[in-house]
């Protein structure tokens, strides 16, 4: 029986929880959620190899990711995270009376807890970040194709311009 409940908890956090759609973060209908998604945008790191939700580097954008998280799954998912608290509260009674309730053993029933929380927050903010850099690609993308020449192009054009003008100008002077 057991064996089922843990089951069940991976795969809410694994599967069930997140969101449906690879680009499903950005196309959320909430306005606070565009308004958190741009900010983050804005604020992370040029460096993409920093954007894992367990790396130090990302520490100060946690709370952000977790609240986008948290709004995600109240809105979407109210189902889902309903079983999955229920779940984990079945596990940590089941724990409680393993380990007991002592002063030392209190914490490690609540501690499988608070990890699979940790798991779940860290999975969908790898998936907001991942959402967020195939934003930022695409963009870059958009970016690139609508460049605008750039000053040694115009340069290069001008003095071709007047290196034939320069040759018209000797070729009627010789003539003349």
């Amino acid at each position: 029986d057991r064996d089922r409940s843990l089951a069940r908890i991976s795969e809410l956090i694994r599967q069930r929880l997140q969101p449906d759609q690879r680009s499903a973060w950005r196309h959320q209908s909430s306005l606070d959620f565009a308004v958190r998604y741009q900010e983050l945008v804005k604020s992370l790191p040029r460096d993409r190899r920093l954007w894992k939700y367990n790396n130090n580097a990302m520490k100060p954008y946690r709370g952000q990711l977790d609240a986008m998280s948290r709004n995600y799954l109240m809105r979407c998912k109210p189902e889902e995270l309903g079983e999955f608290k229920q779940l984990l509260a079945q596990e940590t009674r089941f724990r409680e009376a393993l380990y007991g309730s002592g002063t030392k053993e209190a914490n490690r029933a609540q501690d499988y807890t608070d990890n699979k929380l940790h798991e779940l927050y860290a999975r969908m903010g790898n998936s907001i970040l991942k959402d967020i850099s195939a934003y930022r690609s695409e963009q870059e993308a958009v970016s690139q194709t609508h460049h605008q020449p750039s000053v040694a192009n115009h340069l290069n054009g001008l003095q071709k311009i007047f290196n034939a003008d320069i040759k018209a100008q000797r070729l009627a002077k010789r003539e003349y």
